[in-house]
């Protein structure tokens, strides 16, 4: 009988050695986060929760980023903002300050889970950070990130059709967005 589904995973049963593996290696998420039906809803949610309580002037994300995500973001946002940064060279100081402000949001990218931005968290003049965890979900830059918000597409590391996660590092996100306000935006995240 063939197991395989897809290319890359299989229905583990409880005598694999992988199951047991898994089982025995849980790792207990401590942040409260919100599950949604995929990782450019989670971003949605993310970005409206900021617009909501701040007055955003560009949203800055990486020119080496998903072009499902980048052209959902363009036709839901006129802010958007690209910047460059090699995602080949994961161990390069990347200064963001120098071109993303207070007033705006940067979108950092753990590029393959490899990626450990270096900021300071207390900082006031900084923009507000998201971390995409999309390609390094549970690394240590995940589980430890000291971003404002976090979000990931968990299709891309579990073998689901869709799914998406958003958190806030240490606290609780508000409200989710869906559950407060009806938004036809929602069905260009699908697109």
């Amino acid at each position: 009988m063939k197991r395989e589904i897809g290319s890359s995973f299989y229905k583990l049963k409880s005598e694999d050695k992988e199951y047991k593996a898994l089982a025995d290696n849980k790792i207990e998420l401590e942040d409260h986060y919100t599950l949604y039906c995929s990782g450019r809803s989670a971003f949605l949610a993310i970005l409206e929760e900021i617009h909501r309580s701040k007055d955003v002037k560009h949203i800055w994300i990486p020119e080496y980023y998903c072009h499902n995500v980048t052209g959902f973001l363009e036709r839901n946002y006129d802010t958007i903002k690209y910047y460059y940064i090699n995602p080949f060279e994961y161990q390069t100081k990347f200064n963001f300050q120098d071109f993303a402000k207070k007033c705006d949001v940067i979108v950092l990218n753990n590029y393959w889970g490899l990626f450990n931005y270096d900021y300071d968290p207390q900082n006031q003049d900084r923009p507000i950070i998201i971390e995409d965890h999309s390609h390094g979900w549970l690394t240590q830059q995940c589980l430890n990130s000291q971003a404002d918000y976090c979000l990931a597409s968990v299709r891309k590391s579990y073998p689901v059709s869709g799914g998406g996660v958003a958190w806030r590092p240490g606290s609780m996100l508000e409200e989710p967005y869906y559950e407060t306000k009806a938004d036809e935006a929602i069905e260009d995240a699908h697109i």
